[in-house]
């Protein structure tokens, strides 16, 4: 048991990769379900990009988006008004997101909590304000870009509008660098100093760590990862408008958090597909979808607060100490168990004494 228990834990993420490639095949070629797919995963990753900054109590949850949607802007600009490439625009705009919001970063991470959460809030407004408003022959205004050139062909690999396979891979690609980062993070001592940082930010600046540098770079990766799904969302819908990165659309992210759990990588993702399932099977009750998912986040926080993963994680280890249990229940004794079967002399049955 013990055994499985070991293999489950260290490979929880790998248990995920056969899902996701087989999933073109169950898919059929069918181009909604592999938008469906494709956007899904594209979630789980903004997602995921958000939970790092929550192990470091970072309540950039309605503000998120803003830096996705840098990331999509700045590459769309530098690849129609300059030419660049997709593939250079994968390596140099999540860099330029990063230092940007490591800028903003250093005077807002002075502020904590709720307050650190309004200045999110805040600075996403001011964002999609500045996509909108400012440079509008760039940026598009708020009617957004359309008619985006994608990504450009890989040797005999073609990403046409229709190429859907050749995106859901490409973002396959994409998310295993993102979960190999944020898998590292988390087994590292900057993992643990930011963990530190969450739960007892005085005394972790007591034993010598400079908290505020910590949060700063773990909002520095936080954004920069989201700044690459932000190149890779522009590149595949071809077309976006600064609304879709709003604070408001920022909110969901935190519902697949709750929902899914954030003790582990795989908890926003259990999120996501519910939210995904959930909405598509409730699609005809489109109108009340507002309320049952209020409905279940309410229930989630108040008796499942670890979430999904967590729930299943505490079933997997109940389990296992049952049959632990179990096996090392007492076995009676061969004599005592004869000895339990024998009837006492006065019900034994046989000839009488007389």
């Amino acid at each position: 048991m013990q055994q499985i228990k070991r293999l489950y834990h260290n490979n929880s993420i790998g248990l995920m990769v056969v899902p996701l490639l087989i999933f073109p095949i169950f898919a059929g070629g069918n181009p909604y379900l592999m938008f469906t797919g494709i956007l899904a995963l594209y979630t789980i990753g903004v997602t995921l990009t958000l939970r790092l900054k929550l192990s470091s109590y970072l309540l950039d949850i309605a503000g998120h988006l803003a830096w996705v949607g840098m990331g999509a802007y700045f590459s769309s600009a530098l690849q129609v008004h300059l030419g660049w490439p997709f593939w250079v625009n994968l390596i140099a705009v999540p860099p330029i997101v990063g230092l940007i919001s490591v800028l903003v970063a250093m005077p807002a991470i002075r502020t904590q909590g709720v307050y650190l959460a309004i200045v999110a809030i805040a600075f996403a407004d001011i964002v999609v304000l500045f996509f909108g408003n400012m440079f509008t022959g760039v940026f598009g205004g708020h009617g957004g870009l359309y008619a985006l050139p994608g990504v450009n062909n890989l040797g005999p690999i073609s990403f046409g509008k229709d190429d859907h396979v050749a995106y859901y891979f490409l973002l396959v690609g994409i998310m295993a660098f993102i979960v190999y980062i944020l898998r590292r993070i988390d087994r590292s001592r900057i993992g643990l100093s930011f963990r530190s940082v969450r739960e007892q930010a005085d005394l972790s600046e007591a034993v010598g760590l400079n908290v505020y540098w910590t949060k700063v770079l773990n909002w520095g990766i936080s954004c920069s990862l989201a700044g690459l799904l932000g190149v890779f969302f522009a590149a595949y819908l071809r077309a976006f408008n600064p609304d879709e990165f709003s604070s408001a659309a920022g909110f969901f992210l935190m519902a697949y958090i709750i929902i899914g759990g954030r003790g582990h990588l795989l908890g926003p993702a259990l999120g996501v597909v519910l939210f995904v399932v959930m909405r598509e099977s409730l699609r005809s009750l489109e109108l009340w979808q507002s309320l049952f998912w209020g409905v279940i986040m309410i229930i989630f926080i108040m008796f499942i607060p670890d979430g999904i993963y967590g729930l299943i994680k505490r079933g997997w280890e109940w389990g296992i100490a049952f049959r632990a249990r179990q096996a090392a229940a007492p076995v009676p004794a061969p004599a005592a168990v004869a000895a339990s079967t024998t009837p006492p002399p006065s019900e034994r049955v046989g000839p009488s004494s007389g």
